[in-house]
């Protein structure tokens, strides 16, 4: 197909008329590429012995259909990635890449689109969507005077929260690495779109709407400021346990791997949460496990904010709920509440850096 423009140029002054001038489109050359691989053997993943992919192909490509032909594993589809700069870098020996004899740079991906061979669409999105968001992704040819180096913030994921984020994340893991690879968006604009579009408030704004309907039929505190304690208290739960989500998913690319290693610490919080078993009672030795529990926070946050200030009768016997509170070690002073808030949200920082530094060491090279 002929990718050539038709460019519209001013005609005579007189009539006003327009002369359409045909623009040659770019050529591509490559020359002398020579690309190699080193595998990885035995399960210390001993690096074995380099491998040539690619020896000294040279070629040019004009405006037009181009075809590259050539029998299986001949290197038809690692010489199109070397091309369109998905391989990575520290493989290839010699050669370059041009462009109307320019050498290409990573603008190249911002002006150009790849198909790869196994393509990756958005299963959520119609064929007509998933073009639609390629194209506006991709920024239009400008004047020379106009900067071509525009960030562009994605947010991609707004309507992926219908499931699980485990394994909404660990499913579009693949799908961010390609794009991502595309050049569609920076690691940075990924992360903040999903955190501050899917992950704050599609987990807070529920909260509060199920906390305001279930908080009063269950007969707590009527008190509104206790009742903001709660929703407060269960929205920075519910973010922790996202945020330990987020991280796993980030760090493995199966959903089952992700599935085992979220099962286990959280097996873990919900045993030292304190609900289960008293603290009081626990072994020393196994105590100090009690403070990686996002259980622990939450359940003591709400424990306090429900306790503190009431007064049970039982026939003669008063009890209060701040004898309750210092029954089971729990601080129901002001800092005792909202040390459990600052808890979880430091918790919520660290899977999340964690998760950020993650998803910038995935490997984006083909």
């Amino acid at each position: 197909m002929d990718v050539s423009e038709l460019k519209m140029l001013p005609g005579g002054e007189s009539d006003g008329t327009k002369v359409c001038v045909k623009v040659p489109g770019p050529t591509l050359t490559y020359q002398n590429i020579q690309y190699c691989i080193r595998e990885s053997r035995g399960p210390c993943r001993k690096r074995g012995p380099e491998r040539e992919i690619l020896k000294n192909v040279s070629g040019i490509m004009k405006t037009g259909l181009n075809a590259i032909m050539g029998a299986t594993g001949s290197g038809k589809t690692s010489l199109l990635d070397v091309i369109a700069g998905r391989k990575d870098p520290r493989g290839l020996r010699s050669g370059e890449v041009l462009v109307d004899n320019k050498v290409v740079t990573s603008d190249l991906r911002l002006m150009s689109a790849y198909v790869v061979q196994d393509d990756i669409l958005m299963g959520t999105l119609t064929v007509r969507e998933n073009l639609l968001f390629s194209g506006n992704l991709q920024p239009i040819m400008c004047p020379a005077s106009v900067c071509m180096k525009l960030s562009f913030l994605s947010f991609m994921f707004l309507l992926q929260n219908q499931v699980s984020l485990l394994c909404v994340c660990v499913c579009v893991c693949v799908c961010f690495r390609h794009e991502n690879a595309g050049g569609y968006y920076r690691t940075s604009v990924y992360f903040l779109s999903k955190v501050f579009v899917d992950l704050l408030p599609n987990r807070i704004v529920p909260i509060f709407i199920f906390s305001s309907i279930s908080y009063y039929m269950m007969g707590l505190n009527p008190s509104f400021t206790t009742f903001l304690c709660f929703a407060l208290t269960m929205s920075m739960v519910s973010l922790a346990g996202v945020s330990l989500a987020f991280l796993v998913s980030a760090s493995v690319s199966t959903f089952a791997m992700a599935n085992v290693l979220i099962a286990l610490p959280f097996v873990f919080m919900m045993v030292f949460g304190g609900f289960l078993v008293n603290l009081n009672s626990m072994l020393n030795w196994l105590s100090w496990l009690k403070w990686a529990s996002i259980f622990k926070y939450g359940l003591d946050a709400v424990t306090i904010n429900e306790m503190k200030g009431q007064v049970f009768y039982s026939g003669n016997t008063t009890l209060t709920g701040e004898m309750y509170l210092q029954s089971q070690g729990i601080d129901y002073s002001v800092w005792g509440f909202w040390q459990n808030q600052v808890a979880l949200l430091g918790i919520v920082l660290v899977c999340m850096t964690f998760a950020y530094i993650q998803l910038r060491r995935i490997n984006r090279w083909k």
